[in-house]
């Protein structure tokens, strides 16, 4: 009898372990399917003719955010009237009740990319761990300011200055705040990373180059262009690639340096300005070549609503046949979903032109 008895309360505890193990199992696999569902969101706000890119991995009270520029104080439309976008991004952050960045990256020095951060930084409520961007005693090389008198022999490598003082600005605030502990301000090294989740973003830049200085236009302000910082963000099998206003020069320095530049979503640069090298019809768009390098089904222009400089221009877009192309100016802020696999984008305004693709590959 007791060894029956033994044998019963042997086969009762095994049975209640097994209970234990399938009940912890399940809750295991529950928490991994729970971890492989995360998604990741990169939003391309709608802050005018320039950038701000709200990068987003998970949602609810672990989600952890990043940004890539922070937009313009203002732009100027087609009618000459300048409108005010200096809140735009942080009333964005206001909107998603957002109160910490892990990171802000500003891309390069003109107030279209890094304006809006004058807000950002004097809201007490909003937290940014780190703040990366351009050495702030870079030179580059500037001629005059007569655009009709700007050449390679007379340009000079000199400390950048905006005439407007907005870098200045931002570079005080900045200071500040790390002066007072409250952020901390990196120059990236090529081939640095920063982490979201399990999303990476890898920093193709600063690469320490010294730009021919050339190329029709305003040539000091291309000039500057030349220095952003271009990133690759990777999140499972989806590929983002952020590229500020870099120039032609600016990728091939990198594609020297053997980065890989092909994104399933491209953020074109110069806010689909064409950036023509002569005047000509049959004239390539300065973007050709890094298009080629590319190869993204989905490009996000990000312009402003009847800007003046009436962009996206046609020779970008049709440089981009390929892609479905979303611009800011006509759809307001853009959302580009991933779940690892798939991409799925999401418009503020459904009502604006079409650049998506047809299965022939025309628009």
């Amino acid at each position: 009898m007791k060894k029956n008895k033994k044998r019963i309360w042997i086969r009762i505890v095994a049975f209640c372990m097994s209970l234990v193990i399938a009940a912890c199992s399940t809750a295991a696999a529950d928490n991994v399917e729970a971890k492989t569902n995360t998604k990741l969101k990169v939003h391309f706000i709608d802050v005018g003719c320039g950038d701000s890119i709200l990068i987003q991995y998970g949602s609810g009270a672990k989600a952890e955010y990043g940004m890539i520029d922070a937009g313009p104080v203002y732009y100027t439309k087609t009618n000459k009237k300048k409108v005010d976008t200096s809140n735009r991004a942080r009333n964005y952050l206001k909107k998603q009740k957002i109160t910490h960045l892990k990171f802000v990256l500003l891309t390069h020095l003109h107030q279209d990319h890094i304006g809006g951060m004058i807000k950002i930084l004097d809201d007490p409520k909003i937290k940014i761990d780190t703040i990366y961007g351009n050495d702030f005693d870079l030179k580059v090389l500037q001629s005059s300011k007569n655009k009709n008198k700007q050449s390679a022999s007379t340009a000079k490598l000199i400390k950048y200055r905006d005439d407007e003082g907005i870098y200045a600005q931002v570079i005080a605030k900045i200071q500040k705040k790390v002066k007072q502990k409250e952020t901390t301000y990196v120059v990236p090294k090529a081939g640095d990373k920063v982490y979201l989740g399990n999303a990476c973003l890898t920093f193709y830049g600063v690469i320490n180059a010294r730009y021919k200085y050339a190329r029709r236009g305003d040539l000091n302000y291309r000039q500057v262009n030349k220095y952003s910082i271009v990133t690759r963000l990777t999140y499972k099998k989806n590929s983002f690639l952020f590229t500020g206003d870099a120039q032609k020069e600016t990728i091939e320095q990198l594609v020297k340096k053997g980065y890989n530049l092909q994104a399933q979503v491209l953020k074109v640069p110069h806010h689909g300005m064409q950036d023509i090298l002569k005047d000509s019809k049959k004239a390539r768009s300065d973007h050709r070549y890094l298009f080629k390098k590319v190869k993204a089904k989905t490009a996000i222009i990000s312009n402003g609503y009847k800007n003046s400089y009436k962009a996206p221009h046609k020779k970008t877009l049709n440089e981009l046949k390929s892609a479905d192309v979303y611009d800011t100016g006509s759809r307001g802020t853009i959302v580009v979903t991933s779940d690892g696999k798939r991409l799925s984008v999401k418009v503020q305004k459904k009502k604006g032109p079409s650049y998506k693709k047809t299965r022939k590959g025309k628009k």
